[in-house]
């Protein structure tokens, strides 16, 4: 709107200063065409400027139907974020109601005598590895080359916790002497087999 007052002004300022550096009496007929065709230019000016100011809305309420859009676009965005959330969440709680396992396997020259109660050997297993937040059920296994049929105590799961438990092996009576089965487990490769299984974390 300023822009346009100073237009107007602008335009009796140039009819004014014709008037003043014109010779009204001497000259009228040349004074009123410059006059009329000022007027002519002004109007068209104006004439243009209203096109412009038109075409400036126009591209506005382009701009504003456009951001509109890609307002829509960004909430239908978060929303279907949201819901991969809530189904990423489930997915979550139903993997931490499931078993975890570990296992893994002795070596042979990790058996030890031991001569408390009765004559045979043990096996110390480290389950710290696994992690377990809670003790878990193991499960053991024996396994090797030969004899190891005759021993008893293969599934017999001894001060199990989250970090270990032991195994008691046992010969049979009066099969062998407790020496002789230590100095055979080279030969038999006799490895304890097993498996950790808790409920969820």
């Amino acid at each position: 709107m300023q822009f346009v007052i100073l237009l107007i002004i602008s335009g009796f300022v140039k009819c004014s200063t014709i008037v003043h550096t014109r010779d009204i009496g001497d000259n009228f007929p040349s004074w009123n065409n410059i006059l009329d065709q000022n007027h002519n230019e002004f109007w068209q000016l104006i004439s243009d400027l209203h096109q412009n100011h038109s075409k400036f809305w126009e591209v506005i309420n382009d701009l504003k139907q456009k951001l509109s859009y890609q307002e829509q676009e960004l909430h239908d965005l978060k929303k279907s974020m949201s819901d991969q959330q809530q189904k990423i969440d489930v997915q979550q709680k139903t993997i931490e109601k499931l078993p975890t396992f570990c296992q893994g396997k002795t070596s042979f020259d990790q058996w030890k005598p031991y001569t408390i109660h009765q004559h045979g050997i043990v096996v110390y297993v480290n389950t710290t590895s696994c992690q377990f937040k809670q003790s878990p059920t193991y499960f053991t296994s024996l396994s090797g080359h030969e004899q190891h049929w005759q021993v008893t105590g293969t599934t017999s799961i001894y001060d199990e916790t989250p970090t270990g438990f032991a195994v008691f092996l046992s010969p049979m009576l009066g099969a062998e002497t407790i020496e002789n089965t230590m100095a055979m487990l080279p030969v038999r490769k006799w490895e304890l087999n097993w498996i950790g299984v808790t409920q969820g974390k």
